[in-house]
């Protein structure tokens, strides 16, 4: 018998995202090797960042292999989904890195909006990602492994074809501009690194017994649109902005080495001090003369304080105006991209009154929504799953009040991020439902509510044609956003079976188990054990 057993994690980390998961495919009747796939689903938190690297730092507590993980999503480029992607990818190499096909002024405009709110180390680490996500995950050596794969959105209504191939070949669908990913802008069909474009709604991967499936909406189509035709004054200015993030990683080492420097000398002070102390005192506890070559050699270590006190103030001098520097090219490069953004989306005829606001703002909410990258993940069996779940210490809704909740479903199986995803208009779930299939959504299991649970992202529609028995808002109620709203909640609570959870301070945590034979009962002799072993019973 063949088992798939699917795992998902929504970490506590408030208004933000940071979710993971792995599978395991095991053979009963083989006594085959385990086939492992890990993945994470955006990695940021709109909190300090001490938050999201705590649960990064968790990842390497529960995942102890060395080798690359599988696959990292990206769903788009808001501070509270990336964030924290500096610490992930400074420890991890991902095999794959999906995110949605943008141009590059467009990632450029999403990064920029709430940079201000980072420390300047990670605000500069995420702009350069964005600018370039190649040749950031190069720099951090993941060159011969990873590959970055952009998901366009569909061109029609037609869903694409479903390939049953382990690791779906070359699934490109056109050239990449040069100015838009850098150097290698040639797609790649290696699957070692690279570049490579994919049809929304066809399965990356697709093996015997198990998928994954990206999609984004067709509304992201229009800001393909939304290109700059001279890339010169961007390159400029982020050459500007690279080389002041050397200056002040300089001077950040400078000043440290520095305040190392007075700590030094202010311990050979104290040295000193107690040489002169001790010779001065004889055994019988009497004053004696003055030892002079010691006090000369107190009276040197104090001057030297005092020059590395002054070489101190020097270096925080320094690096005070390295960092307002870097400030203030990152306040020019924001002026200079919405510029662009602006004169772009006159280019492309966009109504006037939103053009206006695009000025101080580059990209309006809807067009932030459309480009959110969804992820179905899946078993391919005729048999549904068992699908348990459980809830950490934290907030918890009415509905979900049971710190053990289990459900049980012919179809229940399948897990269903969906971002900052606008699925509020009918058209658009009915799209999202076309290209993944009617078969997939019905086998739904636990669903991440569109946009930590905001009314302008959801509706009654959403709410009845997504069904999933566990859904799985990634929210703080006390913070600035107010999410989730109080209608959502009652949205996704008010049909029979359906359960709510908030990830905040509250962990997430969920499984399906499906096997591959449709008739056979679960072997609990068999299963049981060997979930309890690999660590998956609570």
């Amino acid at each position: 018998m063949k088992m798939v057993v699917s795992r998902i994690e929504f970490r506590p980390v408030g208004q933000g995202a940071f979710i993971r998961g792995q599978v395991k495919i095991k053979d009963f009747a083989s006594q085959g090797p385990i086939k492992h796939f890990r993945w994470v689903y955006d990695c940021g938190a709109d909190a300090k960042k001490e938050i999201i690297d705590a649960s990064v730092h968790d990842l390497a507590t529960d995942w102890t292999t060395k080798e690359a993980l599988d696959v990292l999503v990206i769903s788009h480029f808001d501070k509270d989904h990336i964030s924290g992607l500096p610490t992930l990818l400074t420890r991890y190499k991902f095999r794959r890195i999906l995110m949605p096909h943008l141009p590059r002024l467009v990632r450029l405009c999403a990064v920029l909006e709430h940079l201000a709110e980072e420390n300047m180390t990670r605000a500069v680490e995420l702009l350069d990602f964005a600018d370039d996500p190649l040749r950031y995950v190069n720099r951090m050596g993941g060159d011969d492994v990873t590959q970055i794969v952009l998901v366009d959105a569909p061109e029609s209504q037609e869903p694409p074809g479903q390939e049953e191939s382990d690791d779906v070949g070359d699934n490109t669908t056109t050239a990449l501009p040069e100015s838009d990913y850098g150097e290698q802008t040639r797609p790649d069909t290696t699957g070692k690194g690279g570049l490579r474009l994919i049809s929304s709604g066809r399965p990356l991967i697709r093996t015997e017994m198990w998928e994954l499936v990206p999609y984004v909406d067709a509304a992201a189509r229009t800001l393909l649109n939304f290109a700059t035709q001279d890339h010169s004054e961007l390159e400029s200015k982020l050459k500007d902005i690279w080389q002041a993030r050397d200056d002040f990683n300089e001077a950040t080492e400078n000043a440290r080495a520095a305040d190392d420097s007075v700590k030094q000398a202010q311990n050979d002070v104290v040295a000193a001090k107690k040489e002169v102390a001790d010779a001065e005192l004889s055994k019988d506890g009497v004053f004696i003369n003055v030892n002079l070559p010691l006090r000369q050699q107190q009276k040197v270590m104090e001057a030297l304080l005092v020059e590395e006190n002054e070489a101190l103030k020097a270096a925080k001098k320094t690096l005070g105006e390295t960092k307002k520097k870097m400030e203030r090219e990152i306040g020019q490069l924001k002026t200079l991209v919405y510029a662009k953004m602006h004169k772009a989306k006159k280019r492309a005829q966009r109504p006037s009154r939103e053009a206006a606001l695009d000025r101080k703002r580059g990209l309006t909410a809807e067009e932030k929504n459309a480009i959110s990258l969804m992820i179905y993940m899946g078993a391919i069996t005729e048999r549904g799953g068992l699908t348990c779940a459980k809830v950490g210490a934290g907030y918890v809704y009415d509905s979900f009040a049971s710190p053990n909740l289990y459900h049980e479903g012919i179809n229940g199986d399948g897990f269903l991020l969906t971002g900052d995803a606008g699925l509020r208009d009918a058209e658009a779930v009915d799209q999202l439902m076309t290209h993944l299939t009617r078969n997939r959504i019905k086998r739904l299991a636990v669903l991440q509510v569109p946009h930590h649970g905001s009314k302008n992202n959801s509706s009654q529609y959403t709410a009845s044609k997504l069904f999933a028995p566990f859904n799985v808002m990634n929210a703080n109620p006390f913070g600035r956003y107010g999410h989730p709203h109080e209608e959502v909640v009652k949205l996704f609570s008010g049909y029979p079976h359906k359960q709510v959870s908030l990830a905040n301070a509250r962990a997430f945590d969920a499984f399906s188990v499906v096997t591959a034979e449709t008739t056979a009962n679960y072997p609990h002799e068999e299963v049981l054990p060997w979930l309890w072993e690999e660590g998956w019973l609570w």
